[in-house]
């Protein structure tokens, strides 16, 4: 533990996302162990750091933009 400290009998060890307080997922960038009494820890998975699949998404749209783009100007 940390220096020797434990956490009282029947209290609840959750690893949350710093930021938003909800559980921590693969995606958060900041991440800490946290000591809840039972029944007040955190059931939510943190919504704020999911996989990036949507940029990829729109990265994948502005591309096909700029392919069309070029094609009309270059006409190839």
């Amino acid at each position: 533990g940390r220096d020797g400290w434990r956490a009282p009998s029947g209290m609840v060890m959750r690893v949350i996302d710093a930021e938003t307080g909800e559980l921590a997922g693969d995606w958060c960038p900041i991440k800490h162990e946290e000591w809840f009494k039972p029944g007040t820890e955190p059931m939510t998975p943190c919504r704020e750091h999911e996989e990036p699949e949507e940029e990829e998404e729109w990265l994948d749209e502005i591309g096909q933009k700029v392919e069309s783009a070029f094609k009309k100007i270059f006409r190839f």
